[in-house]
């Protein structure tokens, strides 16, 4: 329902929208690394897709 729309939602709130593919990698990575919180955010969930989670190297 909401395709149409998610360009748009993701370029007005990136911090509120996130995707499958998304929270797929962030529950491994979560998994695999663990999570700063309990209940992760959109932004936590983004944040944990492109490796950028508590554990990240860099």
């Amino acid at each position: 329902m909401t395709t149409p729309l998610y360009p748009l939602l993701g370029r007005l709130a990136p911090h509120h929208v996130t995707t499958t593919e998304h929270l797929g990698l962030a529950m491994i990575n979560v998994a695999h690394d663990g999570a700063p919180h309990a209940v992760l955010r959109s932004r936590d969930i983004n944040a944990s897709a492109l490796g950028q989670g508590p554990h990240a190297a860099g």
